[in-house]
């Protein structure tokens, strides 16, 4: 996901993530992340370690997966994750290639301007 994550919208990402990987999968990548993750992020990322119970439970525990990524970019924390790969590439799902450099920048444009206006009323 870090390498298709500066590349695409995080609805594509999401959306791919949710259609290809199982529940288990999802949950257990979480997790893999969240112990991974350097002890200056965590308070960092608190809102995105909870346990997600219910009917969208994985929807929302891949929206924490992409904030703790989110996170770790703006922080510019790569550097203290492990370097993670796949033994099998066919458990790594290929990105559809229907978004357009226009559509990515039009869906950043949308999560800035999501982001500002939230600055705004803080």
């Amino acid at each position: 996901m870090f390498n298709k994550y500066d590349n695409n919208c995080k609805t594509a990402i999401q959306s791919t993530i949710l259609d290809f990987y199982p529940e288990d999968e999802i949950m257990a990548a979480k997790q893999v992340i969240l112990q991974n993750v350097d002890n200056s992020l965590m308070s960092v990322i608190q809102p995105h370690s909870c346990k997600r119970i219910g009917d969208k439970k994985v929807d929302r525990a891949v929206e924490d997966i992409l904030g703790i990524v989110d996170t770790i970019n703006e922080n510019e924390s790569h550097h203290l994750l492990p370097t993670f790969c796949a033994s099998s590439l066919s458990r790594i799902h290929v990105m559809p290639d229907v978004m357009s450099d226009l559509a990515a920048i039009r869906s950043e444009l949308h999560d800035l301007r999501r982001q500002f206006l939230f600055d705004e009323q803080c």
